[in-house]
C-alpha cells in the first residue's frame, strides 16, 4: 500500500513538474512568437485590457484554441502578481489569484525536482560513458600519499617548539 501511494505521488511530482516547465515554455513561446503568429493572422488581435493584453481569436479560427493556451499561461505567469493584487480588492477574481499561486506553490518545486532529478540522471550516464572511455583508452595516475611534517613538541609545556633546541645548534 505505501509503495503504491509512493509511485502515485512520484507520478504526480514529475507530471506537475513537467507541465509547469511547459507552462513556462509556452508563455515565452507567446511572447517571442505571438506576434508574428497571432498578429499575421486576419482572425487574431490584441485585445487590451487596462494593463494588461491578451491574444482575442474569433472561434471559428484555427489558432483559436493556441490563443486560448497562450491566455491561460499569461494568466498563469506573467500576469499572475496582477490578479493576486486585485483579488485583495475584488473577490471575484480570487478563484484566478488562488488557481496562480496554487500552480506556483506545487508546480516550482516539483519543477526544480524534475530538472535535478533529469541532471543526476545525465551526469550519471556521462559518468559511466566517461569511466568506460578512460578506463580502456589510459590508465589512472596513481598519486603518492601525503606526508605530515611532525615538529618537536617540548615535553614539559606539551607545545610545539619553534626555535631550534640545544642539540640542534
Amino acid at each position: 500500500m505505501t509503495q503504491r501511494l509512493r509511485d502515485y505521488l512520484r507520478f504526480a511530482a514529475w507530471q506537475s513538474g513537467i507541465s509547469y516547465l511547459v507552462l513556462w515554455a509556452m508563455t515565452w513561446w507567446a511572447l517571442d512568437n505571438g506576434l508574428s503568429v497571432f498578429g499575421g493572422s486576419a482572425t487574431c488581435r490584441v485585445e487590451q485590457v487596462r494593463i494588461l493584453f491578451y491574444w482575442a481569436c474569433a472561434p471559428d479560427s484555427v489558432l483559436f484554441v493556441l490563443a486560448a493556451a497562450a491566455n491561460a499561461a499569461f494568466t498563469l505567469t506573467i500576469w499572475a502578481p496582477v490578479f493576486v493584487l486585485l483579488a485583495s480588492a475584488n473577490a471575484a477574481l480570487l478563484p484566478v489569484a488562488a488557481t496562480a499561486v496554487v500552480t506556483h506553490l506545487i508546480g516550482l518545486p516539483a519543477a526544480i525536482f524534475v530538472v535535478a532529478r533529469a541532471m543526476l540522471k545525465l551526469s550519471g550516464l556521462l559518468r559511466r560513458l566517461g569511466g568506460r572511455a578512460s578506463s580502456s583508452a589510459v590508465s589512472r595516475p596513481t598519486w603518492p600519499a601525503p606526508t605530515v611534517p611532525t615538529t618537536n613538541v617540548s615535553w614539559s609545556t606539551g607545545r610545539p617548539s619553534i626555535l631550534p633546541t640545544g642539540s640542534d645548534r
